[in-house]
């Protein structure tokens, strides 16, 4: 069996197992590592705390500029079911709701 069939398999129970969760677009590398990466205009939080709650463990965040937009990044490298995989969600800084308030809030929502 290759490297990448027991990621397939992990992806396919992860989908089938919880299709609540939001979806991202997943890579599979030679090695076996999954990727999944999402790119959102809404707060990334509540998205990746739905990672969380399946996989466990605490996203890094990061900021960042890029093409002159600054933007927010949570980063959350796992192993799930022997598998090696990472999650990846990125939103507009300004996207982010302030803390202790609900993601509608956020300064988008608000001038929205």
């Amino acid at each position: 069996m290759s490297q990448q069939a027991g990621p397939l398999m992990a992806l396919m129970q992860l989908v089938q197992e919880n299709p609540d969760l939001p979806a991202v677009r997943w890579s599979l590398a030679a090695d076996g590592f999954l990727m999944g990466d999402l790119m959102v205009d809404e707060d990334a939080r509540p998205i990746m705390a739905a990672f969380v709650a399946v996989f466990g463990g605490q996203p890094t965040e990061s900021r960042y500029s890029h093409l002159g937009v600054e933007r927010f990044s949570l980063w959350l490298p796992t192993t799930w079911r022997d598998v090696r995989l990472s999650v990846t969600v990125i939103c507009p800084a300004d996207a982010l709701a302030p803390a202790g308030l609900p993601a509608e809030w956020s300064s988008k929502a608000v001038a929205a």
